[in-house]
């Protein structure tokens, strides 16, 4: 990510299998952005409030 941020000043977005706080962290170090979509969905598909999900993720 390092690499492809020196190649660009447009915000360089990580996310590929993300569902901890631990990769996010991770990946937040070299990235604008962190995508966590289909562990987003998988909660929403089984009706559990995404609101603690995202907050552990973000703290």
């Amino acid at each position: 990510l390092d690499a492809v941020n020196s190649h660009t000043d447009l915000p360089v977005c990580a996310g590929f299998g993300v569902r901890h706080t631990d990769q996010v962290k991770l990946l937040g170090k070299h990235a604008a952005g962190v995508i966590v979509g289909s562990a987003l969905v998988e909660k929403l598909e089984a009706g559990e409030d995404p609101a603690e999900f995202l907050s552990a993720l973000t703290a």
